[in-house]
């Protein structure tokens, strides 16, 4: 009998596992404990936001409700881990990553994509005493939303708002 694991990675910030929790360390440990237990072997794939001048500048000049904050050379190294070994499925901590799920979806099909929500951006934002006044900003949030989570096979959430 095969004992081997199923291969899948958890793709994330490094921030996500920081030692000070907060609700994201929290809900992030929850996550990758239930993922665990599942009897996955799990490769986590974790990185620093891009911080170059040219991300942060077009961050600032054409200003997006979930930015592209994902290095190159993370890209690269996901690329060679999925050249050497795809894993059967990929799980996205937190909708941030969402863009970088559109991007890998176009090379990585032989892999399940999996959302692990933390809760809907949109929800966050309603929430802010000021929504009223950023109505197109809201529709622009859902609608993005809408689109990249299309890149995934599954969303999987804790939140009861987001249901």
């Amino acid at each position: 009998m095969d004992d081997a694991k199923p291969e899948a990675w958890f793709l994330g910030l490094e921030n996500d596992f920081a030692t000070t929790k907060g609700g994201v360390q929290i809900c992030t440990h929850e996550y990758y404990a239930m993922l665990e237990q599942c009897g996955l072997g799990l490769r986590q794939h974790l990185f620093l936001p891009d911080q170059s001048l040219k991300a942060k500048l077009r961050r600032r000049l054409k200003r997006k409700p979930f930015p592209q904050i994902v290095p190159p050379s993370f890209l690269s190294e996901l690329r060679r881990a999925y050249a050497e070994s795809p894993p059967v499925v990929i799980f996205f901590n937190r909708v941030n990553l969402a863009p970088l799920a559109v991007e890998l979806r176009k090379e990585f099909q032989a892999s399940k994509f999996v959302l692990l929500s933390h809760g809907l951006m949109i929800m966050d934002e309603l929430h802010d005493s000021n929504a009223t006044a950023k109505a197109k900003w809201l529709g622009k949030i859902l609608l993005e939303e809408k689109a990249q989570r299309a890149a995934f096979d599954l969303v999987f959430t804790l939140t009861q708002e987001e249901c």
